[in-house]
């Protein structure tokens, strides 16, 4: 058995370690010394020395924590149905709108880590994003659709034009869909709002919103739908509407004049007033003039006595009929239009009433409400009710 020692010593630690140098010696004579040729004359003998000069020794390194392995995203849906499950999930949080980029976040994670197809992917977003986004408890809870349709300037760059053209197509098919005309506009008024947002952030142009929503408007079927969502663009897109070309504009509102069911009076008064313009004045039917030639006198129908009148002869009219006096009960409002909005826990006894105009008048200080199957209601500033 051979054993060797190498030793490295700085030459002021020569004189120190002599008796250790000696001890090793006994124990081999296999002993170097590294200190370079100043050490010969200082090391005991027998025992060499080394040219190696001694190194200095490293500074002990800093202590840095070891990097957090690298995060992976966990794999996209593997399966058509567990695709749209996450999508759901995902839009469900959207609620006000403040958790919009998170779930922007979530959906773009999905459309790049998921094996599955992305036209499948595409089809499967928008199946979860109409399920959420036009649940009619949005309507129930007094919400807006608005937030839902933020999420769409949101979604990867690589989907976005394709998922927004399929949304427009697939609100516009649903405000397309024939209706009676007296049908309830919970079925539609979340599309209505819709289309107005997709307006409103330009992905609809406001020159094509005109010419879709008078195309609607000329169908009595679809004329709900139109007036609807007439509504909702003038109150989020008022600016773009002035802006819009006249001649469009002109157009719609052409046709718009000539509505006249009932119930669609509260939303056309609130259209012209919010977009100041007033509608073209009723033409009295023209009555003749009355004839100047003179008449024979024979030829003048001469009231019948009433002692001479046959029996059973109906009472001749007056030649003038009484002037009609005025309506104790009728109020004279000026009524400014404030909003509308919606309320399924009012009016008839299963809860769909629906006000569709709230007015002000600033003369008498009252308050009008009316809508479909709500009788209209004069309020005053207290609460009370003045007329029903």
């Amino acid at each position: 058995m051979k054993i060797a020692i190498e030793v490295d010593l700085q030459p002021h630690e020569f004189d120190l370690a002599t008796e250790l140098l000696r001890t090793l010696n006994l124990l081999t004579e296999h002993v170097k010394v590294r200190g370079g040729p100043a050490a010969a004359a200082k090391l005991p003998n027998g025992i060499p020395a080394s040219n190696t000069p001694v190194s200095a020794a490293p500074a002990p390194a800093a202590s840095v924590p070891a990097a957090a392995p690298p995060q992976t995203a966990p794999p996209g849906p593997a399966t058509p149905q567990d695709a749209c499950r996450v999508f759901t999930e995902a839009i469900s949080t959207i609620g006000s709108g403040q958790q919009l980029d998170a779930v922007a976040a979530e959906v773009g994670r999905v459309f790049s880590t998921s094996s599955l197809p992305p036209k499948m992917l595409q089809a499967e977003f928008l199946e979860a994003f109409s399920t959420v986004s036009f649940d009619q408890k949005l309507i129930a809870t007094n919400q807006s659709v608005a937030p839902y349709m933020h999420l769409l300037p949101r979604l990867p760059d690589s989907v976005r034009d394709a998922i927004k053209q399929k949304a427009i197509a697939k609100v516009l098919a649903h405000l397309n869909q024939k209706r009676p005309i007296n049908t309830r506009r919970e079925e539609f008024y979340l599309q209505a709002e819709a289309f107005a947002v997709l307006s409103e952030m330009g992905f609809v142009t406001i020159d094509g919103a005109v010419q879709t929503i008078e195309k609607l408007m000329k169908n009595t079927e679809k004329r709900a739908a139109a007036i609807t969502t007439l509504g909702k663009t003038v109150e989020r897109c008022k600016d773009k509407l002035a802006s819009a070309n006249q001649n469009f504009l002109q157009s719609l509102f052409k046709v718009l004049d000539t509505v006249n069911e009932q119930q669609f009076q509260y939303d056309i008064e609130w259209i012209n007033g919010n977009m100041q313009r007033q509608p073209p004045a009723i033409q009295s039917p023209q009555v003749p003039a009355p004839v100047s030639a003179a008449v024979p006198a024979a030829a003048i129908p001469q009231p019948v006595p009433a002692a001479a009148a046959p029996a059973g002869a109906a009472p001749v009219a007056a030649n003038h009929a009484p002037s009609a006096t005025p309506d104790p009960n009728r109020l004279a409002l000026r009524l400014n239009v404030t909003g509308t909005f919606h309320s399924p826990s009012l009016g008839s006894a299963q809860g769909d009433g629906t006000f569709f105009t709230l007015g002000w008048d600033p003369n008498s200080m009252h308050l009008v409400s009316g809508g479909r199957e709500v009788p209209v209601t004069v309020w005053s500033n207290d609460g009370k009710v003045v007329h029903a």
